[in-house]
């Protein structure tokens, strides 16, 4: 699947309406349904900022772990006050659904104090390109 017409179509589709993170929720629900069998190529990119604390990446690598998901790279950085994560998780043998990851870390999120994003390796690279 073109994920970048299928983003563009999407956009297209809402009109005014069209967010970048509406944009990208629904794109992700079309991905997930029309994916029958994950490949060893599946990644998801978790991005995660807020102010520090202790236990934010254990917290987030407990819920990767659970899913059933391999990190395969990880970098962290404080800030003065503000912690910054990007990791990548291979999904090919996952226990959930991309969706139910996100909703997971979405959770953890709010219960730890940061905002945590996870989007699909191709939906990233689609949005987020230079």
């Amino acid at each position: 699947m073109d994920i970048r017409r299928l983003v563009d179509h999407v956009a297209d589709a809402l009109g005014a309406d069209a967010s970048e993170e509406r944009v990208e929720k629904i794109a992700a629900a079309i991905l997930e349904a029309n994916r029958d069998n994950r490949s060893s190529g599946d990644q998801v990119i978790i991005t995660v900022y807020g102010y520090d604390k202790p236990g934010i990446l254990a917290a987030i690598t407990q819920v990767v772990f659970e899913a059933g998901c391999n990190i395969t790279d990880v970098t962290q950085q404080v800030l003065g006050s503000y912690f910054t994560m990007i990791m990548i998780a291979d999904l090919s043998g996952a226990r959930q659904s991309l969706a139910e990851l996100q909703s997971a870390l979405t959770r953890t999120g709010e219960r730890v104090g940061v905002r945590i994003i996870a989007q699909h390796q191709e939906l990233f690279a689609r949005i987020h390109r230079p």
